[in-house]
């Protein structure tokens, strides 16, 4: 009985020390909680390991409605955060509106404006990884993906060295797609990383983001 008992004490102490490892790996962590109309670059994320500040890069970028992130304007509103990591895994929860037809989603590997990796939906039925280099945008793999307005939409990236595999899913009305590009040397060894989306002619908004490495 002394014995099953350490064992049990034993196990237990493994458990709780495995679930810590993993909390570790959490670098930055964002429910985008905060006061309506804060700008991201005055919100703090839930979980800040690296201790640096979101920065609104591209088109005024983004502020916080609903504890939500919402673009102020323009076609390509973006920010960014500095994870120290460029190796990552990353989460990224999406309320998409249909009213946009621009690419919307995470954003990894960013140096500038000009070079950086979108991992995206496009139109109202098209997944990509989208490679930019010199403000020249390629797409390195697509797939079909459906959703609609009222559907929220988790991104999941994984970004191992030249190998960037993404996995779409539609929590709403079930669809999931996944898609991957291993020739991405691209910006390789750059750490920040953020999200992306427009604000044409709806509103798309972050409701989470998460960076793992």
């Amino acid at each position: 009985m002394i014995k099953s008992g350490i064992a049990t004490v034993a196990s237990s102490m493994n458990e709780v020390i495995a679930k810590s490892q993993i909390l570790e790996r959490v670098l930055v962590y964002d429910t985008f909680t905060d006061a309506n109309g804060t700008d991201l670059t005055a919100h703090t994320p839930d979980i800040n390991i690296p201790g640096n500040a979101w920065q609104n890069v591209i088109d005024s970028g983004y502020k916080i409605e609903s504890n939500t992130a919402e673009p102020y304007s323009g076609n390509n509103p973006t920010a960014v955060i500095e994870s120290g990591v460029s190796n990552v895994e990353i989460n990224d929860v999406l309320v998409p509106s249909i009213f946009n037809l621009r690419r919307r989603g995470p954003m990894l590997r960013y140096s500038d404006v000009s070079n950086y990796w979108i991992i995206a939906i496009f139109g109202f039925n098209t997944c990509e990884i989208q490679e930019v280099v010199g403000g020249t945008p390629t797409t390195r793999a697509s797939d079909s993906f459906t959703y609609i307005s009222t559907d929220t939409v988790t991104i999941n990236v994984v970004a191992s060295d030249t190998t960037i595999t993404a996995i779409f899913t539609n929590t709403t009305t079930p669809d999931t797609a996944t898609i991957s590009y291993s020739l991405a040397t691209h910006n390789q060894t750059e750490t920040i990383h953020g999200i992306t989306g427009a604000r044409g002619g709806g509103r798309d908004r972050h409701d989470s983001f998460e960076v793992i490495g």
